[in-house]
Order: structure tokens, then sequence, then C-alpha cells
């Protein structure tokens, strides 16, 4: 690490210590010599290097956060905040966290136990399906409110309603807003508490879109169904599926969301593509999985055939060795759960 003096005065046996309360990280060599530094000078600590060790269940692209404690003759001391990225992320990882807590795992972050499997279900009653059509009307976009079967929470906010508009979006709670020209995340310009699952300029041409509550399995299920894509024509089939939160858990009690794409064509080069990711209610921050066809660098592309799945639960959790206890609250690794008594070996 190298060091620059921006005051007017040296400072001699100058020295640095490495701190930090992440868990995730241990500190094999905290401390540094750098010397003497005079003004305008700098000084690194090659001779006593730091030295860190990341636990192996850390995911690529942690952020981890340290304090460098300096100190000097005659009583000379300040300290600098650092930030050190681990590891280089890649579509085979997990997006996120944002601000809120919220993660985007797809079907190709194999190596984590939160990655969906892509697992369509039809609810288009032309193809077999159970689903009731949503009344949606014109070309230019249109949205209907419904009551949802049980209450979801997103972004730790409760609603009983959501909003479905015929340019491949939903949003919780209710709204007006019908925009067909997407934009960015976040963004003003779309609905409170988004769920862009293919914002596009999209009309039915003999197409629909239908809902579905699926009992017995816990979740509602709204789908696209052979939509046109008023740019080029071409057919989009997708759907948004939420889970009740009441039986699929998460560490912040927010319901978790399933996107999934049985036809796909992201070819709106005129008007920047699709958008696709999720936004908080007051469209201040959330994930942007693509748009404009620029993608996050954890994301792959959408073709036929993708599942992607937001929650709050980390990937820093380990899944397998865990012993669970339903009255216990611990701290594990740095995060609080409500249960996890133990890690067995």
């Amino acid at each position: 690490m190298t060091l620059r003096n921006d005051g007017l005065a040296g400072v001699t046996g100058v020295q640095a210590t490495l701190v930090s309360s992440d868990l995730w990280f241990t500190i094999d060599q905290a401390v540094g010599s750098f010397g003497n530094v005079g003004p305008g000078a700098t000084a690194s600590n090659s001779s006593s290097p730091f030295e860190i060790t990341a636990d192996a269940l850390l995911r690529d692209g942690y952020e981890g956060h340290f304090t460098l404690e300096i100190t000097g003759d005659g009583g000379y001391e300040t300290s600098v905040p650092l930030v050190i990225d681990v590891g280089t992320t890649g579509t085979n990882d997990p997006m996120g966290p944002d601000e809120y807590g919220y993660f985007a795992y797809d079907n190709t972050d194999t190596g984590y136990d939160e990655a969906p499997s892509y697992n369509w279900i039809e609810i288009d009653p032309t193809y077999g399906g159970s689903g009731t059509l949503v009344s949606l009307y014109g070309d230019e976009g249109d949205v209907d409110t419904l009551a949802l079967p049980f209450t979801f929470t997103y972004y730790g906010l409760e609603y009983g309603t959501i909003s479905i508009c015929s340019n491949g979006f939903a949003a919780l709670g209710e709204t007006w807003v019908s925009i067909a020209r997407n934009w960015g995340i976040p963004a003003a310009f779309g609905p409170d508490a988004m769920l862009a699952a293919f914002w596009d300029n999209l009309r039915p041409d003999g197409g629909g879109v239908y809902t579905y509550y699926d009992s017995p399995n816990h979740r509602f299920i709204i789908e696209w169904s052979r939509y046109e894509n008023v740019y080029g024509g071409y057919e989009e089939t997708f759907q948004i599926v939420l889970y009740d939160p009441a039986y699929y858990e998460t560490t912040t009690g927010d319901g978790e969301i399933l996107y999934q794409y049985k036809t796909v064509y992201n070819y709106d080069s005129s008007e920047n593509y699709a958008t696709v990711g999720i936004e908080e209610p007051g469209q201040w921050y959330g994930l942007e999985y693509t748009y404009a066809n620029h993608y996050a660098p954890e994301a792959p592309s959408l073709i036929a055939g993708r599942a992607i799945k937001f929650t709050t639960d980390s990937p820093h959790l380990p899944a397998i060795g865990l012993q669970l206890d339903p009255d216990a609250t611990i701290y594990h690794r740095g995060e609080t759960l409500g249960y996890t008594a133990y890690v067995a070996n």
C-alpha cells in the first residue's frame, strides 16, 4: 500500500494498522511500516505488507470494508477508510445486493443454493393452462389492478394488490402508469414498486396476459403469453411468479420473485431494447439486470429458458451443515438470524 503526505510537514516513524469488524476476513499481518514521509512525498510498506485471508465461502464481488489507522512520531494520528473488492464477478455469480438487500440469482449461478431452475408454468388456457385473462386494452399500453391472494412484502412494505401492465411489467400496489417507453433502473418515469420482467412496447396481437393462483404451491403467477413486440414483431412469452412469504421465508421477511422466459427476443435497437429488473417503491434504487442491451457483469443474456430469482437471502449463508433451532437467535458471520443454532463440521 502507498501513502501520500498531502500536508505541509513531514512525519517520521509512520506505521499503519489494518482493522476490520467484517468477520469474513482474517487479517494475518495487520501492521505495516512506512518510515518517514516528507511533505508531498509517498511511502509504501513493501518491506512489511499487509496479509488478508478471505473466507472460502465468500462470494466473488463482495466489498470488504476496512480502516487503516495511521500513526507517526510526535502523536500524529489519522484513519483512512478502505473498500477492497474480493475476486471478480462473472455471469455465474449473483447480482447485488442493492441498498435494501435484494439479490438476483439466475439459472446459471449453479454454485449458489439460491439459484433457480427454469421450470415453465403454463397458465394460458389456449395451451392447457388454467389462468384468468386480465382486462387490458389498446396497443399503446393499459394497466389493471388486481387483489393478491396473499399479502406480499416487498422492500419491507406489505401489499394486498398488484397492477399489471400490457407493456411487460407489474407494480405492487395500485398505479395508473402504463408507459411503453422503457427506462433504466432506477428512474422516475415508471411506476412505484416496479417488477420489470420485460418492459418494452408490447401489444396483444392474438396473445393475452393471464393470472393464476397456484394455492397448493402458495404462488401467484402472471404470464404475458404470445405478446408481440412492436419493434420487429417478435413474439414474447414470459412470466412473473410471486411466492407467499408466509411459506417461502427469507431472512428479512420479504417475498421472493421469479422471472421466467419461454420465448424472448430483445431486439428493440431503436428504443433502448427492454428493461429487466426490480425497483424499490421510492424509485431511488433497485437491481438493473439489463437496459439498452447493457447487462450487469453478473447477468447472462436473456434467452429462452432463462430464470431469474430476486430474494433478500444472501449467498453468504451456506445451507449445508446448519442445524436449525427455531428458538435461537445468534449472529452467524456478522448476520443476524432468527434461527440456526450452530454449524456442524
